[in-house]
């Protein structure tokens, strides 16, 4: 192949790289700014993937603090209900004590005072106690400043009334017995014969009236 045919060859080649780098130059000239702007502030895929992890961490963020309120809110709620309650209850007890505890109480204690009178009561194993008894319907029935007769007839001889009816009764107020009693009994009343209470003009109650005096 002649030497000239070589050189026409590399004449082509060099016209063709030129007209290359004129194409690349006229490229770069005609790309605005504004797009190498963009070219240059696009994200890799590792930034968009850090920007979409954060976004959905803010999100959580933002979702503990709108949650966080309402249970505390439901929190003080709570408290406030359980404190109702209580105050409630403890209204309610006061009130409890006061109308039923304490005014029994006081009835009671009242009823002592107006209704105590002097009375004779029996037992079933026959003897004979004296003293002041408030409340008859009362188990155990309460006798209040005892007295009984000295001759006290024993169980044996419960039967008769004889020793009671006598005229020789010795009364002997309860407090001096070697137990120490305080004076006064509570009695069953399934061991209850029978309360008489006493007259005003009776030889029992002036002799126990004229020893308290």
């Amino acid at each position: 192949m002649p030497e000239d045919f070589k050189q026409t060859v590399n004449l082509r080649e060099r016209m063709l790289a030129a007209q290359n780098g004129s194409k690349e130059n006229v490229e770069r000239k005609a790309i605005p700014p504004v797009a190498k702007t963009l070219r240059q502030s696009k994200p890799s895929n590792a930034e968009g993937i850090d920007r979409v992890y954060n976004d959905s961490e803010d999100e959580k963020t933002d979702l503990h603090k709108i949650t966080r309120p309402s249970m505390k809110l439901n929190i003080e709620q709570l408290q406030k209900q359980i404190i109702i309650a209580l105050v409630l209850i403890m209204i309610i007890a006061g009130a409890y004590w006061l109308f039923f505890v304490k005014g029994k109480n006081q009835a009671i204690v009242s009823g002592d005072e107006k209704t105590a009178s002097w009375y004779s009561i029996k037992l079933i194993n026959g003897e004979v106690y004296y003293g002041e008894i408030a409340n008859t319907a009362s188990d155990p029935v309460v006798l209040k400043n005892v007295y009984y007769n000295y001759d006290q007839i024993n169980p044996a001889t419960a039967g008769t009334e004889k020793k009671e009816e006598s005229a020789s009764l010795r009364l002997v107020k309860r407090g001096n017995e070697a137990h120490g009693p305080d004076g006064n009994m509570e009695i069953v009343r399934t061991q209850v014969v029978f309360m008489e209470p006493l007259k005003e003009d009776s030889k029992v109650l002036r002799a126990i009236l004229d020893y308290e005096k």
